[in-house]
């Protein structure tokens, strides 16, 4: 595996959502699934906020050749290899997609 780290915190700052990072303060709440059995190790959790923020997510991890996991609600934990080369997108904080 590849540290990834200082690209995965520039691309947080560059999002209006969030992207938690291993030894974040708050990375054991965003790594946790519904399914508390499953125990996911990510490169890093993002949380966006927009459309903009999901295209730049997903641009940034074909780049980075990381594997996007679409997460609305923690319920596809299960099946996903949870390995640190994914990159989990929880979209609870999305109110709304654009027209």
């Amino acid at each position: 595996m590849t540290d990834r780290s200082e690209e995965l915190r520039a691309f947080g700052r560059r999002i209006s959502g969030d992207a938690i990072l291993p030894g974040d303060e708050t990375w054991d709440t965003a790594r946790q699934a519904r399914n508390l059995t499953v125990d996911q190790r990510p490169a890093a959790v993002v949380f966006p906020e927009s459309a903009e923020d999901m295209v730049a997510t997903v641009r940034f991890a074909a780049e980075h050749r990381l594997r996007v996991a679409f997460n609305a609600g923690g319920h596809n934990a299960g099946p996903i290899d949870w390995s640190t080369d994914a990159l989990p997108v929880k979209t609870e904080r999305m109110q709304r997609l654009p027209r």
